[in-house]
C-alpha cells in the first residue's frame, strides 16, 4: 500500500471504494495496523513541525481538531484523487516527514519495561492495572496512541482493564493476542511459546497474531491453554489458580496430593509424600498470607506426619512411627 494513499485516507480525501480498500489493508494484519499508526503519527509530527504547535495529539479529540484545522488552512487539495502529486502544505510537510519517519520505528515511541522482583502492581497510562507475579515483565508505552492500547507481557500477570470501547486493550503474549474492551483476566506463560488465559470477569478474544478472524471468545470462568499453531485446550480452573495474587490458599475436602501441588506452586518448593496412602487423605483449611512453615505445621498435626526439610527447598512428608509399646 502506497504511503500517499494512506495519508489520503487519514485526511478523508478518498472515495468510498478507495477508503474501503485502505481499511481492508489496515485490518489485514497486525503489521499493517502498526505501520498505519506509525505513518499517521509521522504525518502529525510533520505537520506540527511545519505549521502547528499543538500539544493535544494523543487524544481522539485532538486528532479530530488537528484534521479540521488542516482542512481549514488548505488553499487547495493536499492530495488529488489520482494521487499524481503532493502540493501545498503536503509538499512542505513531506520534506519533514522523511526526517521524522526514520525516528518512528516500532521502538521509537517511549516505552517502559518493568520487571517484578516480587508480586507488584503497576498502573498503566489509561488507568488500567496489572499485577505481576514474581519475575513477570511488561513493556508498555508512556501513552497509548492510535486506536488500540497495546502492551507486551512475559511471565504472568493479572489485568484489570479500564473500559474503552473505542480503544481495545491488547496484550501481546508471544505469538498470541488477548483483546478486551474492559474486564479482568490472567495471562500466564507456561513455556517458551505456550500460554494460559483465564477470564475472571467480562470476556476476551484470544487469537494468533495476524489471524484475528479465527479467534476464540472466552467468558468468565474460562481457562484456555494456547500452544504453537493456535491449538486450544479448555482446562479446569483450580480454586487456588490466582492464589499468587490473593495470597490465600483454600482447601475444601481436598486430596493431600492436590494440596501439595498447590503448596509447591505457591511457595516455590518441592514436596514429596513418602507414604503413597497419604496422597488421598483429605484436608479442609485456609491459609491467608502464611509462611510455608505454618502450612506444613498444620499438615503435620492433622495427618501425624513429619515435614523434613532437605536441600534446595525440597521437603519430604513422612508418617510418624507409632509409639513403642514395649
Amino acid at each position: 500500500m502506497k504511503d500517499e494513499l494512506i495519508i489520503a485516507y487519514i485526511l478523508n480525501e478518498l472515495g468510498k471504494d478507495e477508503q474501503a480498500r485502505v481499511e481492508g489493508w489496515i485490518t489485514a494484519s497486525d503489521e499493517n495496523t502498526r505501520y498505519y499508526h506509525q505513518l499517521r503519527d509521522a504525518w502529525v509530527k510533520a505537520m506540527m513541525a511545519n505549521d502547528y504547535k499543538y500539544s493535544f495529539f494523543n487524544t481522539t479529540k485532538g486528532w479530530e481538531e488537528f484534521l479540521s484545522r488542516v482542512k481549514a488552512h488548505k488553499k487547495r487539495h493536499i492530495i488529488r484523487r489520482r494521487l499524481t502529486y503532493v502540493s501545498g502544505i503536503a509538499a512542505a510537510a513531506a520534506v519533514v516527514l522523511f526526517g521524522v519517519f526514520s525516528l518512528l520505528k516500532p521502538d521509537h515511541q517511549e516505552y517502559k519495561a518493568y520487571s517484578a522482583s516480587g508480586i507488584e502492581e503497576i498502573e498503566l497510562p489509561d488507568g488500567s492495572e496489572v499485577t505481576l507475579n514474581k519475575d513477570g515483565k511488561v513493556k508498555y508505552p508512556d501513552n497509548f496512541l492510535g486506536d488500540t492500547r497495546e502492551i507486551t507481557i512475559f511471565g504472568e500477570g493479572f489485568f484489570e482493564v479500564e473500559t474503552d470501547e473505542k480503544h481495545p486493550f491488547i496484550v501481546k503474549a508471544g505469538q498470541f493476542r488477548v483483546e478486551v474492551l474492559g474486564t479482568s483476566f490472567n495471562v500466564k506463560q507456561t513455556g517458551q511459546s505456550s500460554y494460559e488465559v483465564y477470564v475472571k470477569e467480562g470476556s476476551v478474544l484470544v487469537y494468533e497474531q495476524g489471524n484475528r478472524s479465527e479467534g476464540k471468545k472466552l467468558l468468565p470462568g474460562d481457562l484456555v491453554s494456547l500452544e504453537s499453531g493456535f491449538s486450544q485446550q479448555l482446562k479446569t480452573v483450580g480454586r487456588n489458580y490466582l492464589s499468587w495474587k490473593t495470597k490465600e490458599l483454600v482447601f475444601a475436602n481436598t486430596p493431600l496430593k492436590k494440596v501439595v501441588s498447590d503448596l509447591e506452586e505457591y511457595y516455590g518448593v518441592d514436596i514429596t509424600i513418602e507414604d503413597a496412602s497419604l496422597k488421598e487423605e483429605r484436608l479442609t483449611t485456609r491459609f491467608k498470607d502464611k509462611p510455608v512453615e505454618e502450612a506444613l505445621k498444620v499438615i503435620e498435626l492433622i495427618f501425624n506426619v513429619n515435614a523434613e526439610k532437605k536441600k534446595n527447598n525440597h521437603i519430604v512428608l513422612r508418617t510418624n512411627s507409632p509409639p513403642d509399646n514395649e
